[in-house]
């Protein structure tokens, strides 16, 4: 299962179903990249930052699903983990069944009456296989970088986490009523997805779309020289924007290493 996957389609037990939302799924040994977007998205033309966002923007990222974690085997079923996820309130856990069907592989859930078509997205050199479970060193935020060939998968949660006291009601909802400063920090929850090349770990699909188009790893402009030095296999460095839209590098402790640890060189030195 490893590899780039692309959602066809969801049906639904009542007979409803979705082929336009864009949905990729970026699978390493065992951990997880997951990015669900809807259609009838704005502009996003000037925004740089999170402090950028309009009310029309929070009100379609709010629409979005974005999660990543491990995936493991739970009696004859997979359970994904979520162990960064945009969502606030979460639900039933994330199981379900997976069966060929031809050249698609089938999940049907096991506690949300559900059935999803995915088919495999070619990725070059997908022998190259590894991850970083991540901490960063400062907020104790989660991280996760899978790389799958080509293909990468970067998430990490929300500063502070979800805040407490945070009434019941889907994302929309929440961030609807919320002032803009408020609902910006609700959805700083990142889950990008990109390609290694000549010009570094590229970003081209985010939870956060100000980020699509930029470098995830550190030769971006604005880092330090030595912050890529000070990493090893016990730390490691990203390059980020801060809110209000200045370069930043993010400092993270290594808490978990799986695959051929060279393939992720661009973050530990």
């Amino acid at each position: 299962m490893r590899g780039v996957w692309r959602r066809s389609l969801i049906e639904w037990a009542d007979g409803s179903r979705d082929e336009t939302t864009a949905v990729r799924w970026v699978q390493g040994i065992s951990w997880y990249g997951d990015l669900r977007q809807p259609v009838g998205a704005p502009s996003f033309a000037g925004v740089g930052c999170l402090r950028d966002l309009s009310e029309d923007h929070l009100g379609w990222l709010a629409r979005q699903q974005a999660f990543a974690g491990s995936l493991e085997r739970e009696d004859g079923c997979f359970r994904w983990g979520h162990l960064v996820d945009l969502d606030v309130h979460g639900g039933q856990p994330d199981v379900g069944w997976l069966a060929w069907d031809g050249d698609a592989l089938v999940e049907t859930g096991r506690y949300l009456p559900y059935r999803e078509a995915w088919q495999r997205v070619p990725a070059g050199g997908q022998d190259r296989v590894a991850g970083l479970r991540l901490r960063d060193s400062c907020t104790g935020q989660a991280g996760l970088v899978v790389r799958v060939g080509s293909a990468f998968a970067y998430a990490r949660a929300r500063p502070g986490g979800v805040p407490h006291g945070l009434r019941a009601g889907g994302l929309p909802e929440l961030v609807r009523d919320m002032d803009p400063p408020a609902a910006q920090d609700l959805l700083d929850c990142e889950v990008s997805l990109g390609e290694v090349g000549a010009g570094g770990w590229v970003i081209d699909r985010s939870s956060l779309p100000f980020r699509m188009g930029s470098r995830l790893d550190t030769a971006s402009p604005g880092v330090r020289p030595g912050d890529r030095r000070r990493a090893g296999l016990h730390h490691a460095v990203t390059a980020d924007v801060s809110p209000t839209g200045m370069p930043v590098t993010r400092t993270w402790q290594v808490v978990g290493v799986e695959g051929e640890v060279d393939a992720l060189a661009a973050f530990t030195g």
